[in-house]
């Protein structure tokens, strides 16, 4: 994350650490006598049904409290990668959302949770939902990393080690099943060799695994064992005279697994890229900043950066934010890396719209040669095919830390909502399922007794939230989604019109 991130003071509220607001529990329901059914078109939103999203300013729902900004969808050349759309968007919090290809939400987190790096991943063999929640200060984060099922109930909450805190930059699980993790400790130092005080304070940056099934911390790597303070191009200033106001000199945002034995790390600060012994903690080699043991192409130098990921032994993906006070566009960026010369070539850059993400963002290699860019603070996500051509363009009004996109089946434990209201004398209700991604369309079941519902109207699924008008004479309704095949997945409650 970079320093223009919102800062949120320590103590606005306790740690919060939640599962997207989504508890265990069953599909609820009464299955009882069969329904006439009466089959009406795919209702479009209109002046009267004033719960319903407006995708061009703020989209409010009657099912669920928190609110989204509007969206802007652009489509380009060819078809999008399978699968949703994954974000967590700086609204009233750092809100985490799935959405498909038009922006529309699948799932919306409501927990109240600052969330961030909202992905899947596999545990045990089994995709997941990981994300970090809790305090965002000055840029860093105090917080844990969580573990959702497809039903969106917590499996683990990761804590680190040592007693540090997780930070929000990176929340990785490796094939081991353990969870690389960044702390940022404020320490004391001496840091009369960049122009500070010699009894200064920093913020230090460690990496650490954690077994996450046990809890047992596996490795604690700290930058200041093996970085030097001079590599920092950000500037000290008065920063680093107080614990309340330390200097920030290497700021890593991204940790993954570098073959069987390394980790490559990103620290905007220093400019560079870091091929990490696992064992020892040693640098085997750095790329990029001052002291980059590759030559690096004019082309290919990048500054502010984040996600560092290696595609393959000989390729690497990040995303350059060039500049930290918007003066030039940003780009993904595709290193090309040859360890026995040492030399960094430009494989190929992402740049769209002169987007400029001056803090934050990602970069993913998609199946099939795509690749998926978030802007970060350019509030936005591009998805490109290998050639640079754009596929799909959305824009929000938020930034989002990073943006994956994700094969995903979500279930949720919770049942359907539904919300009946009478708007100009018509009965209205309202249903959605928060994070299901099997509901193609929706029963409502209606009747005048509670225990008696003997008519239903169907509609299909129109986005996050679905409304139908009902019968003047409806008195109660349930809402019940329905799959593909036309089976039942889940029933709301019956409640009152």
């Amino acid at each position: 994350m970079g320093d223009t991130t919102q800062r949120h003071a320590l103590g606005r509220r306790d740690l919060l650490v939640g599962a997207g607001g989504l508890a265990a529990g069953g599909a609820a329901g009464w299955f009882g006598r069969p329904l006439a059914h009466t089959r009406v078109a795919s209702p479009t939103p209109s002046a009267e049904a004033e719960p319903a999203a407006d995708a061009a300013a703020v989209r409010r729902w009657a099912t669920i409290q928190p609110t989204l900004a509007g969206t802007t969808v652009t489509r380009g050349t060819g078809t999008p990668a399978p699968g949703l759309l994954f974000s967590a968007l700086d609204t009233d919090v750092h809100r985490g959302v799935i959405t498909d290809d038009e922006g529309e939400p699948v799932w919306v987190d409501t927990s109240g949770a600052d969330m961030y790096d909202l992905r899947v991943q596999e545990y045990r063999g089994e995709p997941v939902l990981t994300y970090v929640s809790g305090l965002l200060t000055d840029g860093y984060g105090i917080a844990t990393g969580t573990i959702l099922d497809r039903s969106y109930r917590v499996l683990e909450t990761v804590h680190a080690g040592n007693g540090l805190s997780v930070d929000l930059h990176e929340f990785l699980i490796t094939a081991q099943d353990t969870a690389l993790v960044t702390a940022y400790p404020v320490v004391p130092g001496d840091l009369s060799s960049v122009g500070g005080p010699t009894d200064g304070w920093f913020i230090d940056c460690h990496v650490q695994e954690i077994d996450i099934a046990s809890g047992a911390l596996l490795l604690d790597w700290r930058a200041s064992d093996h970085l030097a303070l001079a590599e920092s191009k950000q500037a000290i200033g008065d920063d680093g005279r107080s614990a309340a106001s330390p200097w920030d000199p290497f700021h890593l945002n991204s940790c993954t697994v570098d073959g069987d034995d390394g980790l490559l790390l990103s620290a905007r600060h220093t400019h560079a890229v870091y091929a990490i012994d696992r064992s020892s903690g040693a640098v085997r080699w750095r790329l990029g900043g001052e002291r980059s043991d590759f030559e690096v192409a004019d082309d290919a130098v990048f500054a502010w950066q984040h996600h560092a990921v290696r595609s393959s032994p000989t390729r690497m993906t990040l995303f350059d934010n060039v500049s930290k006070d918007g003066s030039s566009p940003s780009r993904g960026l595709v290193l090309r890396l040859d360890e026995q010369a040492m030399t960094a070539t430009l494989d190929h850059e992402y740049r769209h719209a002169g987007r400029k993400g001056i803090a934050m963002g990602s970069m993913q290699h998609l199946d099939g040669g795509h690749l998926l860019v978030g802007w970060g603070t350019g509030k936005g996500l591009t998805e490109f095919a290998a050639d640079g051509t754009v596929v799909l363009d959305i824009a929000f009004d938020g930034a989002s830390y990073r943006s994956f996109r994700h094969e995903w089946t979500g279930t949720p434990a919770r049942p359907p909502a539904v919300v009946a209201r009478t708007t100009a004398g018509t009965p209205r209700a309202y249903a959605s399922w928060n994070g299901s991604t099997e509901t193609v369309s929706w029963r409502f079941d209606h009747g005048t007794a509670q225990d008696a519902l003997t008519s239903s109207v169907t509609a299909d699924r129109t986005g996050f939230e679905t409304h139908v008008a009902l019968p003047t004479s409806a008195r109660w309704v349930r809402a019940v989604a329905i799959g593909s095949d036309g089976t039942e997945l889940a029933r709301s409650a019956v409640v009152r019109v």
